[in-house]
């Protein structure tokens, strides 16, 4: 039993140091300034797709988001983006996240404020 524990153990702690130091590389002093995007997004009912170019970005659920009052939420559905509706002209930050030769393109966060 034990000898099944340790591997589980090491895979949790390496993706806790991992979670870390992302947050650390982004808040902290490493900091990261992923570039700003408008464009048109679609939304569904738990996700949205922003295209830019030939790069589609995605999120679900939640993100970060601004609303209209300049107030910031760490979660949550952007109130400027309906579900089931084309939103034109969206702010929002994204990035390519690359886990070896793989890249999955993320918005880290949606712009409400000119809405």
């Amino acid at each position: 039993m034990r000898s099944k524990l340790l591997p589980t153990l090491m895979v949790a702690v390496v993706v806790g140091v991992a979670a870390f130091g992302v947050g650390y590389w982004i808040r902290g002093d490493g900091e990261l300034h992923p570039p700003i995007y408008t464009a048109d997004c679609y939304t569904t009912s738990d996700a949205a797709s922003c295209t830019v170019g030939n790069t589609t970005y995605g999120f679900r659920s939640d993100v970060l988001w601004t609303d209209n009052t300049g107030s910031s939420h760490e979660d949550g559905w952007p109130e400027c983006l309906p579900h089931f509706q084309t939103v034109k002209a969206v702010r929002f930050a994204a990035s390519v996240v690359w886990i070896g030769t793989s890249g999955s393109s993320v918005v880290l966060w949606v712009d409400c404020q000119n809405r």
